[in-house]
């Protein structure tokens, strides 16, 4: 798909009542090929290389008109809007995850963890990747992220209001052992700009020695030294451990619905 596709498509939302492409970039979809564009329909599809499934994006007037156009295709879908769940269950499709977001609202109580932290260099995406991997599916939904992702997380990194960069963990003999991935957004926002923290990952036999701690500790200390008033992140809303680190953090659950997605 060429980018003034996508800057068109974008430009068509509105006139859709429901969509999943409300947050996504022509980075994440440039490989997908665009399926239907009507006034009642709008599909992408192309291979989520993460989840290792053919993905639909998609902007629709009702959850009908997604289902017949794809028939019985085994694939992914996001953001299904809670009241056509039961429609997208009856058509053979179950709940993949429901991600819930989680705010800390203000970084007072936050210290400087910044000095000693280990960033992630470009030549050891491959070996990050593979950390991500390693924790693929202990949380419903989380199939780790690639090298093209990390690397490409970290080409963007000081890059405007995008200052993403990418904390490890390292244990005795230098290998990475955990990481987080990490942001600024919203920085013209009259409420403060955001700390965006996403892909907590620790190896499994690293797990339970306080390393996700202290990852996202930095993670919010660098957000804050960016001029961030508050963090945001998303969790599973089964998955209990990480909710319970992040509340004992300071992070509260939204009132709003989670981001539902689906998979047949």
């Amino acid at each position: 798909m060429r980018e003034i596709d996508f800057e068109t498509i974008q430009e068509s939302l509105e006139k859709y009542p429901f969509t999943s492409l409300a947050y996504t970039d022509y980075e994440d979809v440039c490989h997908y090929e665009i399926i239907t564009n009507t006034e009642q329909l709008l599909l992408l599809r192309g291979f989520n290389d993460a989840a290792k499934e053919y993905e639909y994006c998609w902007a629709a007037n009702e959850a009908e008109d997604i289902i017949s156009k794809i028939g019985k295709e085994k694939c992914l879908i996001t953001f299904i809007p809670k009241e056509w769940t039961k429609t997208f269950e009856n058509a053979g499709f179950s709940i993949r995850n429901i991600w819930h977001d989680y705010f800390k609202k203000n970084l007072d109580d936050v210290q400087d963890e910044v000095g000693n932290a280990i960033r992630l260099k470009e030549e050891e995406c491959l070996e990050a990747s593979e950390v991500t991997i390693s924790c693929r599916n202990q949380s419903r939904g989380f199939t780790g992220e690639t090298e093209n992702f990390l690397s490409g997380w970290l080409s963007n990194c000081e890059e405007g209001d995008h200052n993403k960069t990418i904390f490890v963990q390292k244990n005795e003999s230098g290998q990475i052992v955990g990481l987080v991935c990490t942001t600024t957004y919203a920085h013209d926002s009259e409420k403060g700009a955001v700390a965006w923290i996403r892909e907590v990952c620790v190896r499994p036999e690293y797990q339970n020695r306080g390393i996700a701690r202290k990852l996202i500790m930095q993670a919010l200390s660098y957000g804050k030294a960016k001029g961030a008033k508050k963090a945001f992140l998303a969790a599973d809303e089964m998955n209990d451990n990480a909710i319970h680190l992040y509340k004992s953090i300071g992070f509260e659950p939204s009132l709003e619905d989670g981001q539902i997605d689906m998979i047949r």
